[in-house]
């Protein structure tokens, strides 16, 4: 009884380690965006001239425009979309992945930010970049654990950064996206089968200030229980070898 009571101990206690990890993932996202959201929302010029420097610094695309009072025309191109949504809730807005041109187009995220009301509507900076381009949190592959994926996704479960192999998934749906979904909560941690086949340990976190954006550690659930069976296994050899000794 006391090594099961031990068992789900180590057991939580490595689950509560991804979850911090998720959340340590999240943190740095939201801070990555707000350094961003800092530059649209300060240093871009007004009235369509972008920063001499901004393809060299982001490689995205920074432009101005003026929302009319109750236009509602911008409403099918994404990034006026967006700026029309700033300039009504008067805050930065951000969006999920989008594909400028289509499915095969490369996948985008914009960032919008009110600047001045006038007597014509509202002036909203924009920024359009590339996944890639906007989050590099989980850029550096060997800072992480060999055996976890770490992943941001977007509100609709899209991929916007990932650990390994980000260009080959970005713009992608990630696996098990339903499932997190349903736990209808900011963080969590669950088990799920990929599309692979073999089970996964999943923790998540919800990143603030965004539509919905996800902070993901995913495990081999081989590998999560071998890390907090591995302690339990070390006191049983210990105790098998008192009892022996014993007698």
């Amino acid at each position: 009884l006391t090594l099961l009571r031990a068992g789900q101990s180590y057991r939580d206690a490595s689950s509560n380690q991804m979850l911090q990890t998720a959340k340590l993932v999240g943190q740095s996202v939201s801070n990555e965006l707000r350094a961003t959201v800092h530059i649209v929302d300060h240093h871009l010029p007004i009235h369509g001239v972008a920063m001499p420097s901004s393809e060299t610094l982001f490689d995205g695309q920074f432009a101005s425009v003026t929302i009319k009072t109750g236009d509602v025309s911008n409403r099918s191109d994404q990034r006026l979309a967006l700026a029309s949504k700033a300039a009504e809730t008067g805050k930065v807005e951000i969006s999920n992945i989008f594909f400028p041109t289509g499915e095969l187009s490369k996948p985008k995220v914009a960032i919008a930010a009110p600047r001045a009301k006038t007597n014509v509507g509202t002036d909203v900076s924009t920024f359009v970049v590339e996944p890639k381009n906007l989050v590099h949190t989980l850029i550096h592959e060997d800072a992480f654990s060999r055996t976890q994926l770490l992943a941001v996704t977007d509100g609709n479960g899209r991929i916007l950064a990932r650990s390994r192999e980000a260009e080959k998934f970005i713009g992608t749906l990630a696996p098990d996206w339903k499932t997190l979904k349903a736990f209808n909560q900011p963080s969590g941690a669950f088990e799920a089968r990929t599309i692979e086949g073999p089970m996964v340990m999943f923790a998540f976190h919800e990143i603030p200030g965004t539509p919905g954006w996800v902070a993901v550690v995913g495990e081999p659930l081989s590998a999560f229980n071998a890390r907090w069976r591995r302690p339990i296994e070390v006191m049983l050899i210990g105790s098998s070898a008192t009892l022996i000794a014993a007698f």
